[in-house]
Protein backbone atom coordinates (compact mmCIF):
# COMPACT_ATOMS: atom_id res chain seq x y z
CA UNK A 1 0.00 0.00 0.00
CA UNK A 2 2.78 2.30 1.14
CA UNK A 3 4.73 1.82 -2.29
CA UNK A 4 1.12 2.66 -4.12
CA UNK A 5 0.72 5.92 -2.58
CA UNK A 6 4.85 6.64 -3.22
CA UNK A 7 3.96 6.20 -6.55
CA UNK A 8 0.71 8.18 -6.85
CA UNK A 9 2.38 11.45 -5.07
CA UNK A 10 5.37 11.06 -7.46
CA UNK A 11 2.66 10.70 -10.41
CA UNK A 12 0.63 13.43 -9.49
CA UNK A 13 3.43 15.66 -8.87
CA UNK A 14 5.14 15.02 -11.67
CA UNK A 15 2.01 15.18 -14.14
CA UNK A 16 -0.05 17.69 -12.75
CA UNK A 17 2.55 19.86 -10.55
CA UNK A 18 3.01 20.94 -6.84
CA UNK A 19 -1.05 22.36 -6.13
CA UNK A 20 -2.31 19.33 -7.35
CA UNK A 21 0.79 16.96 -4.91
CA UNK A 22 -0.40 19.50 -1.94
CA UNK A 23 -4.05 18.72 -2.08
CA UNK A 24 -3.41 15.11 -2.45
CA UNK A 25 -0.96 15.08 -0.12
CA UNK A 26 -3.66 16.91 2.41
CA UNK A 27 -6.59 14.67 1.38
CA UNK A 28 -4.44 11.72 2.20
CA UNK A 29 -3.37 12.97 5.69
CA UNK A 30 -7.27 13.15 6.44
CA UNK A 31 -7.70 9.65 5.05
CA UNK A 32 -5.01 7.91 6.78
CA UNK A 33 -6.49 9.52 10.09
CA UNK A 34 -8.79 7.68 9.11
CA UNK A 35 -8.56 4.81 7.11
CA UNK A 36 -5.34 2.94 7.86
CA UNK A 37 -6.80 2.39 11.88
CA UNK A 38 -10.20 1.10 10.79
CA UNK A 39 -8.98 -1.21 7.58
CA UNK A 40 -6.60 -2.57 10.15
CA UNK A 41 -9.00 -3.43 12.90
CA UNK A 42 -11.53 -4.80 10.62
CA UNK A 43 -8.24 -6.97 9.42
CA UNK A 44 -8.21 -8.29 13.04
CA UNK A 45 -11.59 -8.26 13.62
CA UNK A 46 -12.47 -10.73 10.91
CA UNK A 47 -9.56 -12.76 11.73
CA UNK A 48 -10.36 -13.39 15.33
CA UNK A 49 -13.73 -14.26 14.39
CA UNK A 50 -12.67 -16.56 11.71
CA UNK A 51 -10.17 -18.23 14.05
CA UNK A 52 -11.40 -18.24 17.91
CA UNK A 53 -14.52 -20.94 16.85
CA UNK A 54 -11.40 -23.08 15.99
CA UNK A 55 -9.29 -22.20 19.13
CA UNK A 56 -11.95 -22.57 20.91
CA UNK A 57 -12.77 -26.25 19.89
CA UNK A 58 -16.17 -25.33 19.17
CA UNK A 59 -15.90 -25.36 15.27
CA UNK A 60 -16.09 -28.32 13.04
CA UNK A 61 -16.72 -26.91 9.88
CA UNK A 62 -14.93 -23.78 8.11
CA UNK A 63 -19.78 -22.91 7.66
CA UNK A 64 -18.93 -21.99 11.49
CA UNK A 65 -16.37 -19.49 10.80
CA UNK A 66 -17.26 -18.20 7.40
CA UNK A 67 -20.75 -16.94 9.38
CA UNK A 68 -18.87 -14.51 11.99
CA UNK A 69 -16.59 -14.10 9.04
CA UNK A 70 -19.48 -12.62 6.96
CA UNK A 71 -21.25 -10.25 9.67
CA UNK A 72 -17.62 -8.41 10.19
CA UNK A 73 -17.88 -8.11 6.16
CA UNK A 74 -21.34 -6.71 6.77
CA UNK A 75 -19.43 -4.46 9.71
CA UNK A 76 -17.06 -3.27 7.04
CA UNK A 77 -19.34 -2.25 4.62
CA UNK A 78 -21.32 -0.09 7.11
CA UNK A 79 -18.40 1.32 8.73
CA UNK A 80 -17.39 2.47 5.34
CA UNK A 81 -20.70 4.80 4.99
CA UNK A 82 -19.63 7.57 7.93
CA UNK A 83 -16.08 7.63 6.49
CA UNK A 84 -17.43 7.89 3.11
CA UNK A 85 -19.04 11.01 4.37
CA UNK A 86 -15.68 12.55 5.97
CA UNK A 87 -13.85 11.86 2.87
CA UNK A 88 -17.13 13.86 1.00
CA UNK A 89 -16.87 16.57 3.44
CA UNK A 90 -12.43 17.01 3.51
CA UNK A 91 -12.26 19.64 0.83
CA UNK A 92 -14.34 22.00 3.15
CA UNK A 93 -12.60 20.98 6.60
CA UNK A 94 -9.36 21.80 4.20
CA UNK A 95 -10.68 25.18 3.38
CA UNK A 96 -10.85 26.18 7.34
CA UNK A 97 -7.04 25.63 7.07
CA UNK A 98 -6.59 28.47 4.75
CA UNK A 99 -4.90 26.73 2.27
CA UNK A 100 -4.53 28.11 -1.34
CA UNK A 101 -7.16 27.93 -3.51
CA UNK A 102 -5.89 25.79 -6.12
CA UNK A 103 -5.11 23.27 -3.06
CA UNK A 104 -8.60 23.89 -2.19
CA UNK A 105 -9.69 23.02 -5.77
CA UNK A 106 -7.42 19.96 -5.98
CA UNK A 107 -8.60 18.81 -3.03
CA UNK A 108 -12.13 19.42 -4.15
CA UNK A 109 -11.66 16.99 -7.34
CA UNK A 110 -9.89 14.11 -5.44
CA UNK A 111 -10.98 13.35 -2.38
CA UNK A 112 -14.94 13.00 -3.12
CA UNK A 113 -14.49 10.59 -5.87
CA UNK A 114 -12.22 8.44 -3.14
CA UNK A 115 -15.09 7.79 -1.76
CA UNK A 116 -15.46 5.00 -4.35
CA UNK A 117 -12.18 3.72 -2.28
CA UNK A 118 -13.67 3.21 1.01
CA UNK A 119 -16.26 0.31 0.73
CA UNK A 120 -13.97 -2.05 -1.35
CA UNK A 121 -10.84 -1.23 0.83
CA UNK A 122 -12.49 -2.01 4.09
CA UNK A 123 -13.70 -5.31 2.38
CA UNK A 124 -10.41 -5.95 0.91
CA UNK A 125 -8.87 -5.70 4.50
CA UNK A 126 -11.50 -7.81 5.72
CA UNK A 127 -10.85 -10.59 2.97
CA UNK A 128 -7.16 -10.13 3.74
CA UNK A 129 -8.09 -10.96 8.02
CA UNK A 130 -10.53 -14.04 6.41
CA UNK A 131 -7.33 -15.34 4.83
CA UNK A 132 -4.97 -14.43 7.99
CA UNK A 133 -6.91 -16.47 10.17
CA UNK A 134 -6.74 -19.48 7.49
CA UNK A 135 -3.11 -19.24 6.63
CA UNK A 136 -3.22 -18.15 2.97
CA UNK A 137 -1.25 -14.66 3.75
CA UNK A 138 1.58 -15.51 1.29
CA UNK A 139 -0.70 -16.45 -1.68
CA UNK A 140 -2.72 -13.13 -0.82
CA UNK A 141 0.50 -10.77 -0.92
CA UNK A 142 1.32 -12.24 -4.58
CA UNK A 143 -2.58 -10.87 -5.55
CA UNK A 144 -1.82 -7.57 -3.51
CA UNK A 145 1.17 -7.34 -5.31
CA UNK A 146 0.33 -8.12 -9.07
CA UNK A 147 -2.76 -5.23 -8.33
CA UNK A 148 0.01 -2.76 -6.82
CA UNK A 149 1.67 -3.22 -10.01
CA UNK A 150 -1.13 -3.00 -12.19
CA UNK A 151 -1.89 0.50 -10.29
CA UNK A 152 1.63 1.78 -10.48
CA UNK A 153 1.00 1.42 -14.51
CA UNK A 154 -2.77 2.46 -14.78
CA UNK A 155 -2.03 5.90 -12.64
CA UNK A 156 -0.01 7.83 -15.28
CA UNK A 157 -3.04 6.90 -17.80
CA UNK A 158 -5.52 8.07 -15.32
CA UNK A 159 -4.02 11.10 -14.42
CA UNK A 160 -3.78 12.09 -18.43
CA UNK A 161 -7.39 11.21 -18.68
CA UNK A 162 -9.28 12.70 -15.84
CA UNK A 163 -6.49 14.35 -13.28
CA UNK A 164 -7.24 14.29 -9.78
CA UNK A 165 -10.40 12.45 -10.42
CA UNK A 166 -8.94 10.29 -12.66
CA UNK A 167 -6.30 9.45 -9.68
CA UNK A 168 -9.13 8.77 -7.42
CA UNK A 169 -10.47 6.29 -9.41
CA UNK A 170 -7.77 4.55 -10.12
CA UNK A 171 -7.08 3.68 -6.12
CA UNK A 172 -10.98 2.96 -6.04
CA UNK A 173 -10.51 0.53 -9.43
CA UNK A 174 -7.31 -0.98 -7.90
CA UNK A 175 -8.62 -1.81 -4.57
CA UNK A 176 -12.21 -3.58 -6.31
CA UNK A 177 -10.19 -5.27 -8.78
CA UNK A 178 -7.62 -6.62 -5.40
CA UNK A 179 -10.43 -7.60 -3.81
CA UNK A 180 -12.31 -9.77 -6.80
CA UNK A 181 -8.86 -11.03 -7.26
CA UNK A 182 -8.50 -11.98 -3.79
CA UNK A 183 -12.00 -13.79 -3.43
CA UNK A 184 -11.50 -15.58 -7.36
CA UNK A 185 -7.75 -16.43 -6.72
CA UNK A 186 -8.70 -18.05 -3.02
CA UNK A 187 -12.42 -19.20 -3.75
CA UNK A 188 -11.81 -22.85 -1.93
CA UNK A 189 -11.62 -20.47 1.49
CA UNK A 190 -14.18 -18.41 0.86
CA UNK A 191 -16.57 -21.60 0.31
CA UNK A 192 -18.44 -23.10 2.76
CA UNK A 193 -17.66 -26.64 3.22
CA UNK A 194 -19.81 -29.75 5.08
Amino acid sequence: AQLARLAELAAVGRCLGLSALAAVCSCLIAANLVMAPVAHVTASVVAHLAVQPIADGTIRRRRDGRAQAAAALALAALISLPISLLYYVTPALLARLQLPDPVLLGAGEYMPTLVLAVAPGLLQAAALGYLRAWQRLPTASLVIVATTLAYIWLLPRALSAGGLRGAAVAVAVVHAASLLSLLAFHRNAFRARE
